[in-house]
């Protein structure tokens, strides 16, 4: 049994989303193991353990500010979280393990995950659907120049053919 890092109250194993995480009877904290996060986002940024490890071995060199803090890890013993903020400048502070690179969420955080996540998403569709529109609009203007260096040539192609002495005789 696990205890909760915010309020030292039990830790209970309850399934969500088909993954099998750590919550707190008391706040309503969860504990994510490592890239766990990932798969109840679905695909959101959540930190890799290699860049939790980037962020607490060498803060200066990520760019990304964090600190230690009094919450200590449910699952390593005398290993104190860090914090840092998801995603860069969202205004989310997670807590990971740098031991097992497991994230704490406070109460309602893993809600505002899923929402930035799927802003991010929505953002990213939009893009997408740019992207597509551009490219659309840039085959059909290659489409339509083809087509026209294809009848200038049969039009070049008449007129040799035809006996003309003026190739660019139309007439």
């Amino acid at each position: 049994m696990y205890i909760c890092p915010r309020c030292q109250e039990d830790l209970t194993t309850i399934t969500l989303e088909g993954l099998e995480l750590e919550k707190c009877t008391g706040c309503e904290g969860m504990w994510f193991d490592a890239s766990e996060l990932n798969s109840f986002i679905d695909g959101a940024q959540t930190p890799e353990p290699s860049d939790i490890e980037a962020i607490s071995d060498n803060q200066q060199q990520t760019g990304v500010q964090s600190k230690e803090t009094a919450l200590d890890c449910p699952k390593c013993d005398g290993v104190k979280l860090i914090a840092f903020e998801y995603d860069g400048d969202t205004g989310i502070e997670l807590d990971s393990c740098p031991s097992c690179h497991g994230l704490w969420l406070d109460k309602n955080e893993s809600k505002q995950i899923e929402f930035f996540a799927n802003m991010n998403k929505e953002s990213k569709f939009a893009k997408l659907q740019a992207n597509s529109a551009e490219s659309n609009r840039i085959k059909t203007e290659k489409e339509r120049e083809q087509a026209t260096a294809d009848e200038f040539k049969r039009m070049l192609r008449r007129h040799r053919y035809g006996g003309n002495k003026n190739p660019f005789s139309i007439f």
